[in-house]
């Protein structure tokens, strides 16, 4: 497989291989490993031309400390200049996740990118993440833990919102430099069984 340099003719080169998987899908003698190697030799292509490619991905989960969760989101990855075969692959992902533990529903969203630009020279990467989730506090250090009984005393509803970035330049070899952002928001009110 080569660089196609013509974006139309490696879209449309794209297409071929999801009417090549699609007619091997609807055949009643349905071939999996012809499909696989199909997928396989699709995504290779993206990789290769730089084409943008996306993930999905969601699913029940259940920690002992979080409850029950459920998250969905996805990763886009993309080249920002598609002729540089040195460039990494940008990406851009999102998840937003729900819980429920101690009577109390919880959410999130997070979000990461890295972005690369003029062969590596540039790269802004940074994530974020948001939510609300009930938590217990009962003192400080272990002691206070061991002596404490949880319960509707010792938990609270913490809100967050958070934000950190660095935009980096390459000055030389592999040295960076650049600047950072690091935001930071907490908040903090009685639960909801503790307010009734």
């Amino acid at each position: 497989m080569q660089y196609e340099s013509d974006l139309e003719q490696a879209n449309a080169r794209l297409e071929e291989y999801e009417v090549a998987i699609d007619t091997l899908k609807d055949q009643e003698t349905r071939d999996q490993k012809a499909i696989d190697d199909l997928r396989y030799a699709k995504k290779y292509y993206q990789e290769i031309n730089g084409l943008p490619m996306f993930s999905f991905l969601g699913g029940p989960a259940y920690t002992p400390e979080q409850g029950l969760l459920v998250a969905v989101g996805g990763l886009y990855s993309f080249k920002t200049d598609r002729s540089q075969s040195e460039l990494q692959r940008s990406s851009v992902s999102a998840f937003v996740i729900g819980n429920y533990v101690d009577s109390e529903v919880g959410y999130g969203v997070r979000a990461n990118h890295d972005l690369y630009w003029n062969n590596n020279d540039i790269q802004f990467k940074g994530n974020w993440t948001a939510g609300s989730q009930g938590k217990h506090y009962w003192g400080i250090g272990y002691d206070a833990a061991q002596d404490f009984e949880f319960g509707d005393v010792t938990q609270y509803e913490a809100t967050v919102n958070n934000y950190q970035g660095n935009l980096i330049y390459r000055i030389a070899g592999n040295w960076f430099a650049g600047p950072a952002l690091k935001v930071n928001y907490f908040s903090q009110r009685a639960s909801q069984t503790q307010r009734y």
